[in-house]
């Protein structure tokens, strides 16, 4: 659809905010939502057609919600998936992040392709890609409206003349967001008072993890309006600690990434489920270390709803243009069947808990980003390949389906595992010897297994 038409959404329930300073999410129902171009120009009970071009489309039975924020992932990982059921962070560090030496631009445009429709099939609009596989000039994107090129650093090691110098160049380019890694849990010291103390603490920072996050780092990043990424899946399972996107001194300035779909689902309504049902436990647990019994939940679906959308559009300094359904607003924007056999009944109940609780990718009926279909009828629109952006790249088709998709991913991983074997990057104990090395861990703080019925630890050798 050309950006100068219309699109007329009737009859939705559409989840919108309460007010203009009140993120609580009501629903309004037998509401319409115009779109003209890429921007939402009217919510309201009724609204006609601009014109005979308008496309008007029949949503009753469906919700219509933001599109999802994802502020930490990496992208290019699709060929990987399946490998990290059962990694740690150093596990995962040699067969996921450095993965990246295996691969040809070719693997990447791939992965980088199959990973945006993954996220597009579940609803994601809006991506910070930590895209550290861009080794040359020739094959790296640009910024084009669609992509807006932001800065990933995680070399806190060097000078700090080194450091300083960076950045200053960066915010001299202009760019709005600068992202790290930060993982106190597992690598010493402070991020937050590194960058303060080299006066580079400001509100474009954006820290991955945080995990976890004491009250003064807390209180740094809140002052200047720095923001936090929290993955809860990958922070779970891969040691972290507990994600603290709910924590009191931190929800404000939270948000929700991916971080790798090569290890979880591409889906950041799954992220708000396991972050709201972990943070559920724990606080449940601490009340049954006293002695008692918990009568209420402590953190509701609306405040994980609101971190994937609202708050991921803060996070990036973008809540202006995403993260809502308002008037003026970008028209990214996810359309549920409440009809399906995981929604029925839910969505009418309560729709912000059906979609966090009970929906699955294949309820998504369309996904308009932008103010176009990427996925329309349950199923993702054609591709058009952009070659190019790949110059050296041939394919005998301009635009391809998923299933062409896929077929090429295949052909790309089974390329990375022979150029994996050809290298040694194949042998894993001898690469997990090497993370602990660099990373500088203290081989006598590694537990490999503990006592399932045990509190204490039952084992610091390999089973």
């Amino acid at each position: 659809m050309p950006l100068n038409q219309s699109i007329l959404l009737q009859n939705a329930t559409l989840l919108v905010p309460k007010g203009p300073e009140d993120d609580h999410i009501v629903p309004l129902k037998n509401h319409s939502l115009l779109i003209e171009g890429n921007k939402i120009a009217r919510i309201a009970p009724q609204i006609d057609p601009l014109s005979e071009s308008t496309e008007v489309i029949d949503c009753s039975a469906k919700i219509i919600s933001p599109g999802f924020v994802d502020t930490h992932h990496h992208v290019w990982q699709t060929q990987l998936k399946g490998r990290h059921a059962d990694h740690s962070l150093l596990e995962y560090m040699v067969p996921g992040n450095m993965a990246s030496h295996s691969y040809q631009p070719e693997d990447v445009f791939w992965g980088q392709l199959g990973g945006c429709l993954e996220a597009l099939e579940a609803g994601r609009t809006t991506i910070v890609d930590h895209a550290h596989i861009s080794y040359s000039l020739e094959h790296s994107p640009f910024a084009n409206g669609r992509v807006t090129m932001g800065f990933a650093f995680d070399s806190f090691h060097l000078p700090k003349d080194v450091v300083v110098n960076i950045f200053n160049q960066v915010r001299g380019l202009g760019i709005k967001t600068i992202t790290s890694h930060y993982v106190p849990s597992l690598l010493p010291g402070s991020t937050v008072d590194l960058l303060e103390s080299y006066g580079l603490l400001e509100k474009d920072i954006l820290l991955s993890h945080a995990t976890p996050l004491n009250d003064s780092d807390a209180q740094k990043l809140q002052r200047v309006g720095a923001s936090i990424a929290s993955t809860p899946d990958t922070e779970l399972q891969m040691g972290h600690g507990w994600p603290v996107c709910f924590q009191e001194n931190a929800r404000s300035i939270s948000s929700l990434g991916i971080d790798c779909h090569s290890n979880n689902t591409g889906s950041i309504v799954a992220q708000m489920k396991v972050g709201l049902q972990a943070e559920r436990a724990r606080r449940n647990g601490r009340i049954h270390e006293a002695g008692k019994i918990p009568a209420k939940v402590q953190v509701s679906a609306q405040d994980a709803f609101q971190l994937g959308t609202i708050g991921g559009a803060r996070a990036i300094k973008m809540s202006d243009q995403i993260g809502s359904l308002e008037e003026g607003k970008i028209a990214d924007l996810v359309i549920w069947d409440t009809l399906s056999p995981a929604m029925i009944c839910a969505a009418e109940e309560d729709p912000i808990g059906a979609i966090i609780l009970h929906s699955a990718p294949s309820d998504i009926d369309a996904v308009i980003v932008d103010g176009q279909f990427r996925k329309r009828d349950g199923q993702l629109v054609t591709t058009k390949l952009e070659l190019e952006l790949m110059p050296n790249m041939k394919h005998e088709k301009s635009e391809v389906q998923w299933r062409d998709v896929a077929t090429e991913l295949l052909k790309s991983r089974q390329s990375i595992l022979e150029t994996e074997k050809a290298s040694g990057a194949d042998d894993r104990e001898a690469g997990f010897e090497s993370i602990v090395r660099i990373f500088g861990t203290d081989k006598d703080k590694l537990v490999y297994s503990i006592s399932g019925g045990s509190r204490l630890l039952a084992s610091y050798g390999r089973e």
